[in-house]
C-alpha cells in the first residue's frame, strides 16, 4: 500500500519457520493465507516464512511478538512505509478474526505510552486528548481504486518487539490502531503493518534491531513463491543463497525515504514504449500490481493494440470494445494466455521480466474467481509509478541499506516457499 506523505507496502510471513543461520542472518518463511490472494519474511541472519499472495489478500506478512509477555501479531511487510502499526484492544473497526490479535497495553509490563511533548514531535505524532496520536492515510489500499485514500488512527506506544523469535527483543515506538476506514481492503485479512523503509536515522523495527546489534548487517531480502510451507521468505541481516539463482546484480537506490530505482524504459514484445523512459519508480511490497501514471499506462496500452495491427490475436485487446485495459476480465485458456507478449522493465543495469502470468491475474475480489484481469493499473495524470509484487515475484530482491543499493537475482522457485523443508 502507498502512504500519502509516506508510502506503505505490505508483505506476509510466519515465524513458525524462522531460524538463524551460522552468520547470524534471520530467515523467515511467509505462510499461506486462508485466502487465495495474499502478500510475503527472514531472522540474526536468517530466513523466515511469509504468508499472503497477490490476489485476493494483496499483501505478504510475517509474525512478530510485542510486549512482555510477548503476544504474537501478523503484520504486512511493507517496503513503502517505516512505522509499525497494530490493532489496539479498543479498536471496534479493526479485524479480530484469526490470525489477528489486539494490543492491550495494560497486559504488558514493558508498555509505555508516548507523552505529548518533544518525544511525540520527534516521531511525527500529534498531541490529542493528552496523548501522542497518529493519523496515517494511504493509497493502493482500496483494491477497487488504487488512488482512493484509506486512513488508520490511534495512539503511540513503546514496547518490546521481537522479530521471528530469534533476534531478542528491542524497544520500538509503534502505533496502536484505534480506528480504520472500512475501505482498507489490505487490512481485512491481516490487520497490521511493519514498515521497513525510511530515511537514515529512522527507527523502524528493522533499523532498531540493526542498531541494537541483534542483526549482523543492515541488509534484508525477500522472495514471493508459493511452496510446501509458505508463500515466500524474507531474510533479515543478510542474504540467503538458497533463495536465488545465478548472481545478485545491484542497482543504485535513488530514493530518500523510500526504496526507489531509475526506470529507463518499459518494453512490450521487445519494443520500447516511448512514453516510459527515465522515471523514478518506487519499490512497494505492499502494492500487489504494477501501477503506472496515465501517460505510461496509455503508452503500454498502445503497444499492445499495435500488436493487433501486426497480426496478433490477443483476446480482450484486439477487435473488442471491452478491453482488459478498461477493467474488463476474461476466462482465458492456457493457449490464449500464451499468445500475450512478455514485458520488460529496464532499470539502470538490470532488466526485470514479466510474463503474461505476472500481469494477467486471477482472484480479483470484485470479479468472478475464474477470470483474468489486467494487473497493470492507471494512477492518473502525473500519478505514482510503483513496482509491486507481481513484478517482484520473479526475483529475490535485496535491500542493502548500508550501501544504498538494491539487488536482483532470479528467484529459486523450488526453495523460496519451502525453507522449512530444506
Amino acid at each position: 500500500m502507498n502512504k500519502v506523505a509516506s508510502l506503505a507496502a505490505l508483505v506476509g510471513v510466519a515465524a513458525a519457520g524462522s531460524h538463524v543461520n551460522k552468520e547470524g542472518v534471520v530467515v523467515m518463511d511467509m505462510q499461506q493465507s486462508v485466502h487465495s490472494h495474499e502478500y510475503r519474511q527472514i531472522i540474526r541472519q536468517g530466513s523466515d516464512p511469509m504468508g499472503g499472495n497477490i490476489w485476493p489478500v494483496a499483501i505478504y506478512w510475517v509474525e512478530i511478538e510485542v510486549g512482555t509477555p510477548g503476544s504474537k501479531f501478523p503484520v504486512a511487510v511493507d517496503t513503502g512505509s517505516y512505522t509499525l502499526d497494530i490493532p489496539h484492544v479498543s479498536c471496534s473497526t479493526c479485524i479480530h478474526k484469526a490470525p489477528n490479535n489486539v494490543y492491550n497495553d495494560k497486559n504488558s509490563s514493558t508498555s509505555q505510552s508516548i507523552a505529548c511533548g518533544l518525544d511525540c514531535t520527534l516521531i511525527g505524532g500529534i498531541c490529542k486528548d493528552d496523548a501522542c496520536s497518529f493519523s496515517n492515510t494511504y493509497e493502493t489500499c482500496d483494491l477497487s481504486d488504487p488512488t482512493a485514500p484509506c486512513t488508520i488512527k490511534g495512539k503511540w506506544f513503546k514496547d518490546k518487539v521481537t522479530l521471528g523469535g530469534a533476534t531478542g527483543s528491542v524497544d520500538v515506538n509503534f502505533g496502536a490502531i484505534t480506528s480504520q476506514t472500512s475501505n482498507f481492503d489490505q487490512f481485512k485479512n491481516i490487520d497490521g503493518v511493519m514498515g521497513i523503509a525510511g530515511p537514515a536515522g529512522s527507527k523502524n523495527v528493522f533499523s532498531s534491531l540493526v542498531e541494537a546489534g541483534a542483526l549482523p548487517n543492515n541488509v534484508f531480502g525477500m522472495c514471493f513463491v508459493e511452496g510446501k510451507t509458505s508463500n515466500g521468505t524474507i531474510t533479515f541481516g543478510g542474504t540467503d543463497p538458497r533463495l536465488y539463482e545465478k548472481e545478485i546484480t545491484y542497482v543504485p537506490d535513488t530514493g530518500v525515504a523510500f526504496y526507489s530505482v531509475e526506470l529507463k524504459s518499459i518494453s512490450v514484445a521487445g519494443q520500447a514504449v516511448p512514453s516510459t523512459s527515465s522515471h523514478s519508480a518506487i519499490l512497494d511490497s505492499g502494492t500487489n500490481v504494477l501501477l503506472l501514471p496515465t501517460e505510461m499506462f496509455d503508452g503500454v496500452k498502445k503497444s499492445f493494440t499495435d500488436l493487433c495491427d501486426h497480426g496478433a490475436k490477443l483476446p480482450g485487446v484486439c477487435n473488442t470494445t471491452k478491453s482488459i485495459f478498461e477493467g474488463n476480465c476474461y476466462d482465458y485458456t492456457p493457449e490464449q494466455m500464451a499468445v500475450f507478449p512478455n514485458m520488460t522493465l529496464s532499470l539502470d543495469g538490470v532488466d526485470l521480466h514479466m510474463q503474461p502470468r505476472n500481469y494477467l491475474l486471477r482472484g480479483v475480489p470484485t470479479k468472478a474467481a475464474d477470470v483474468y484481469c489486467l494487473g497493470i493499473r492507471d494512477t492518473g495524470k502525473g500519478g505514482l509509478l510503483i513496482i509491486g509484487d507481481s513484478t517482484m515475484e520473479n526475483y529475490y530482491m535485496v535491500m542493502n541499506r548500508a550501501t544504498k543499493q538494491i539487488g536482483w537475482a532470479p528467484v529459486n522457485r523450488t526453495n523460496c516457499g519451502s525453507i522449512g523443508h530444506l
